[in-house]
């Protein structure tokens, strides 16, 4: 974390302020989010938040958080964790499963996937 403080504080112009986001997948807010979480298992950090306030030590470090959702049909649901690392691309069956879900919690067609966007300025 030392060499990502480094950097940060290089491209900061005099006086600026350095903003981190960081969205935090919601897992237990519905049946659904529940099923992905059990669906991607541990294989995606959820809640990994650095305690910018201790790396930031001497700055003023100010956190807000902001809820939001992502509302996905199925292609959009599919497209989106493709596009996570941390989905096994190989497992034929994961997606598969990806589908079953989708179809027990769908309404109206759509999912709707909960986050926590973390917004830190630090001055």
């Amino acid at each position: 974390m030392a060499r990502a403080k480094r950097e940060f504080l290089r491209i900061r112009k005099p006086g600026g302020v350095i903003a981190i986001l960081w969205n935090d997948r919601l897992e237990d807010v519905d049946e659904f989010a529940r099923g992905l979480a059990a669906l991607i298992g541990d294989r995606n950090q959820v809640g990994v938040w650095v305690d910018l306030r201790e790396l930031f030590a001497g700055f003023d470090v100010e956190t807000q958080v902001f809820r939001h959702d992502q509302r996905l049909d199925r292609e959009g649901l599919r497209g989106r964790l493709r596009s996570a690392s941390y989905v096994p691309l190989e497992d034929p069956g994961f997606f598969a499963r990806l589908r079953q879900l989708f179809e027990a919690h769908a309404r109206e067609n759509r999912v709707r996937i909960f986050y926590d966007c973390r917004v830190t300025m630090i001055r």
